[in-house]
């Protein structure tokens, strides 16, 4: 049995102001974020500026609107195979998931030539801002445009719900642009993941003829 003179004090933890961006202690740091996909442009699946549009959610944080751009598909990536989107786990070949990894990190490369980078956006988006991208989205027609840093444009129809999107960015203020794997079905943020706050125009009406 232990008496009163056994038990340790037990003192008040002293409190720590949390310095800016910096995350509760109670949400982690590398906390996987859940993102939907509900629209996507149509375009040539070879093509290099295909994208997915959708919004990340977070259990503490508003829905963050995101643009994911594909990596090109039918691309060689082993002597004798072509690179085409399949849940990793059917396919038992090392030599062939090693060169579809290499190859969505050459097309991360790619993009980030084109993009300039300038400024931080603080808080849990603790990532760099570009502002070389230039994405317009026309609401009427379901068209998307797409220039960046150096001047090249591609614009495609866009298929699928855009109304999440475009809720989520009027109330958030910025955009992510990552890396939307077919493969996972999901983001691949550890390749690129990039914050935007210019740059994004949401067209309402249509353009008159």
């Amino acid at each position: 049995m232990l008496s009163m003179a056994e038990v340790q004090r037990i003192g008040k933890r002293r409190r720590r102001r949390r310095a800016v961006g910096e995350p509760h202690p109670w949400e982690p740091r590398h906390m996987k974020l859940a993102a939907t996909r509900y629209a996507e442009s149509l375009g040539d699946a070879r093509g290099r500026r295909n994208v997915a549009l959708g919004v990340i959610q977070h259990l503490w944080r508003s829905p963050v609107p995101f643009v994911g751009f594909y990596v090109p598909e039918g691309v060689k990536v082993t002597e004798h195979r072509l690179y085409t989107p399949a849940p990793p786990k059917l396919v038992d070949d090392a030599e062939y998931l090693a060169g579809v990894e290499a190859h969505k990190k050459a097309y991360i490369q790619d993009l980030e030539h084109t993009m300039l980078r300038a400024g931080n956006l603080p808080g849990y988006f603790e990532v760099p801002m570009d502002e070389g991208w230039s994405i317009v989205v026309d609401l009427g027609e379901k068209r998307l445009e797409l220039s960046d840093a150096w001047g090249f444009s591609t614009g495609a129809g866009v298929v699928g719900d855009l109304a999440p999107f475009v809720w989520a960015y009027k109330r958030c203020g910025f955009c992510i642009l990552t890396l939307y794997d077919k493969d996972i079905g999901g983001l691949r943020d550890d390749l690129l993941f990039v914050a935007k706050r210019q740059g994004i125009e949401l067209r309402w009406h249509r353009t008159a003829a």
